[in-house]
């Protein structure tokens, strides 16, 4: 009986380690993190948009993973609010499901590979000046060839989930 009893308990503490040990998926509406000193990104998973703010530039991920590579066929809008001053390098290489991204006039540099392989990219909104992105985008376009299939829009900050946009009349490059 003592046998018995011990073994019941074993198998009862092993089922619990196993399943305190198995991934648990949280059905909520938003995950988030950070993606750089004093830069946070939010992703809601039913309007399928990542949200990215704070002051700094979004981290490089050269030899590490994207923060939100989970999710990187589904995010289909990203946003970056002012006070982000810079892509690092392989950001959303990959992202295959964006088709929309919000770029202000704060981010002054793109990295190498940030935005590469993003094969549905077709939008680009930018707040800002046509000269500054152009300048941005001089600098950026050869290491980042999903910039040259989306069309430029300008836009202003006014609505971040769907900004007041006016077409530049012709695609980017």
């Amino acid at each position: 009986m003592k046998n018995k009893t011990v073994q019941r308990i074993l198998c009862i503490l092993l089922c619990l380690f196993i399943l305190n040990c198995l991934p648990v998926t949280v059905s909520a509406a938003t995950v988030e993190g950070t993606c750089g000193t004093g830069v946070n990104w939010v992703y809601d998973t039913e309007t399928k948009v990542l949200r990215i703010y704070g002051n700094g530039t979004i981290d490089g991920c050269l030899h590490t993973r994207q923060p939100w590579e989970d999710m990187e066929d589904d995010i289909e809008t990203v946003i970056i609010e002012p006070g982000i001053t810079a892509i690092g390098e392989n950001a959303f290489i990959h992202c295959g499901g964006i088709i929309n991204m919000v770029i202000p006039e704060s981010v002054e540099s793109i990295a190498d590979g940030a935005i590469l392989y993003c094969d549905n990219l077709a939008y680009i909104h930018y707040i800002g000046s046509e000269e500054a992105w152009q300048t941005l985008y001089d600098e950026a376009e050869n290491r980042n060839g999903s910039l040259n299939q989306a069309e430029v829009h300008f836009c202003e900050y006014k609505e971040l989930i769907e900004p007041t946009c006016q077409q530049i009349g012709r695609e980017a490059g």
